[in-house]
């Protein structure tokens, strides 16, 4: 490798590693969603439909921040990559601000979408570069990084409720969204200048219908495995574990799913993304069956592992299949809106699903996942019978 060479690699590397540390802080919430929701049932008195109402609003801010920003392309043009970064994590900050001193349900949930906004303008961000800095494997350093803080996170929230009582559940968010503006300058200016392929940098915002289509399938399908995924700690406590066990075991499950993470980055495409694609889908379907008829206690680390292991390798090469099918910047942005407006969705219907074994709840994010890797497969055959002509 040339001098050159080794420094438009140590550049790239950079940009890519800020653009994660902001996204990662920003997403707080959403890492340590399990135990973020069942503290917040405790110190403000929310039950399982309170608390996914919470999330929805939340993740849903996400959703509308990203597509915002994927579909009005001209914000995106005239402040570049640092002014949205910026302005992202300074709404996460003074939202979760507010949250502090704010009881009545209204004024509290509005401010949960605000922050998610806020949080979605940095993922749009953040799927822009990743996009162009190495796909599959860039999710996966990603995923790795938001798994290992969301591990770190779980156990910092948990201690701080305790001491420091439910408030803390905001402030640390808000403090960590502060610390990462110190990260911004080290972004591109403008999307695609230093993300590391200038051949990538003139891409056209508008998306196609081939991307539409597997936008709408990752959004069923992140509905699914979100639903699952909140409601963890839930699950654990009503098939009998203590809360501390239940705070452990989700440390664990987020650890083995970064697992996965490192994996991506290991193997990349080497086997083939749509062979990888299909394991990672079933054996999220396998994951949820177990959950749903063994109802585990013992072995509920282990199999939510199984089954968080499984969305994350599927979701890092999803985004590779995505960008294949469409490889607009609006498209990548739109990433993120199907994963957390999906994520939001989910556990906003199946909240009124809960049963006291959570079977029913579980039936339904079965069902939503297997109608998924249909659409899935329905779009990928749909893109190889069209390949060759122009995009729709």
């Amino acid at each position: 490798m040339t001098a050159a060479g080794a420094v438009s690699l140590a550049r790239k590397l950079v940009v890519v590693a800020a653009t994660i540390g902001i996204a990662v802080i920003a997403n707080l919430v959403l890492i340590t969603l399990p135990i973020f929701l069942t503290v917040l049932a405790r110190t403000r008195g929310f039950d399982e439909s309170q608390s996914g109402l919470f999330a929805f609003m939340e993740l849903s801010g996400i959703a509308a921040g990203s597509a915002f920003c994927a579909l009005v392309p001209a914000v995106m043009a005239r402040l570049g990559l640092r002014g949205p970064a910026a302005v992202g994590l300074v709404i996460v900050a003074l939202a979760n601000l507010l949250m502090v001193i704010t009881t009545a349900p209204g004024p509290f949930l509005a401010l949960a979408f605000a922050a998610g906004c806020g949080a979605g303008v940095a993922n749009a961000v953040l799927y822009v570069i990743l996009a162009r800095a190495g796909g599959a494997r860039s999710v996966g350093a990603f995923n790795a990084s938001q798994l290992g803080f969301g591990a770190l996170g779980i156990d910092a929230l948990m201690r701080a409720a305790a001491h420091f009582g439910g408030d803390s559940l905001f402030v640390i968010p808000a403090l960590a969204a502060i610390a990462a503006l110190t990260l911004v300058p080290l972004l591109p200016k403008a999307d695609g200048s230093d993300a590391g392929a200038s051949d990538e940098a003139g891409r056209s915002a508008s998306i196609s219908l081939g991307g539409w289509l597997m936008i709408l399938a990752l959004f069923v399908y992140f509905m699914g495995t979100g639903a699952v995924y909140s409601f963890l700690g839930y699950m654990g406590e009503a098939w009998g574990g203590r809360p501390d066990q239940v705070a452990r075991a989700v440390e664990t499950i987020l650890l083995i799913a970064m697992l996965a993470s490192l994996l991506v980055t290991v193997i990349g495409a080497r086997f083939g993304i749509l062979h990888l694609a299909a394991i990672s889908l079933a054996g999220t379907l396998v994951g949820i069956v177990l959950l749903w008829w063994l109802q585990p206690v013992e072995s509920f680390a282990l199999i939510g592992g199984l089954f968080y292991f499984c969305v994350t390798l599927a979701t890092s090469y999803l985004f590779e299949m995505l960008v294949a099918i469409d490889r607009s910047s609006g498209a990548a942005m739109m990433m993120s809106t199907s994963v957390q407006g999906g994520i939001a969705a989910g556990p906003a219907i199946a909240g009124y699903l809960v049963t006291a074994d959570y079977g029913l709840f579980n039936a339904f994010a079965f069902a939503l996942c297997a109608l998924a890797a249909i659409m899935i497969a329905a779009v990928q055959y749909r893109h190889q019978r069209g390949k060759g002509t122009p995009q729709a």
